[in-house]
């Protein structure tokens, strides 16, 4: 990742110790059938899920006031949409947001909690798979973990021509 990994890994340790039940729950959900989305689950004019994926709500660790919120899930079977991926590679998605406490109100909380709320649901050693994928209006950040058909992360290799 293109920022500072040190404080990334600081804040998402800082995360487990303090979410941790909560974030274990969130990854549960994920690969429980809650958390699939096939193909014909995504609206083709948006690209999202037609239903809402498994999520959680916590303080923010470096916003006062913020609660960030986390949505997960499991695309299947991105081989066969991914030619760069394994076949029965998986895609475990993450978004991570954040809004005003009390009033609810979309608020940005800084990329490196972004980054490590997504790295706080995995085992640190999973952090070289993380895959940032961009931001949506209202300040959700994306990001995604591939995985093999073992569920075992990895790096989708580079497009050649």
């Amino acid at each position: 990742m293109a920022t500072d990994d040190a404080s990334v890994a600081e804040l998402a340790s800082q995360i487990r110790r303090k979410h941790g039940r909560t974030l274990n729950r969130l990854v549960r959900k994920v690969f429980s059938d809650s958390g699939e989305v096939r193909p014909g689950d995504v609206d083709s004019a948006t690209g999202l899920p037609r239903r809402i994926p498994p999520s959680i709500e916590a303080p923010a660790i470096t916003t006062r006031d913020a609660e960030v919120r986390v949505l997960a899930s499991r695309m299947l079977d991105l081989g066969a949409a991914v030619p760069r991926l394994p076949s029965g590679s998986t895609g475990v998605w993450v978004s991570v947001s954040a809004h005003h406490a009390r009033t609810r109100a979309p608020v940005r909380i800084d990329l490196l909690e972004r980054q490590a709320w997504a790295l706080a649901l995995f085992r640190p050693d999973w952090e070289p798979f993380l895959n940032p994928q961009g931001e949506v209006g209202g300040g959700a950040t994306h990001f995604c973990y591939y995985l093999d058909a073992n569920g075992r992360p990895v790096i989708a290799s580079p497009i050649t021509p």
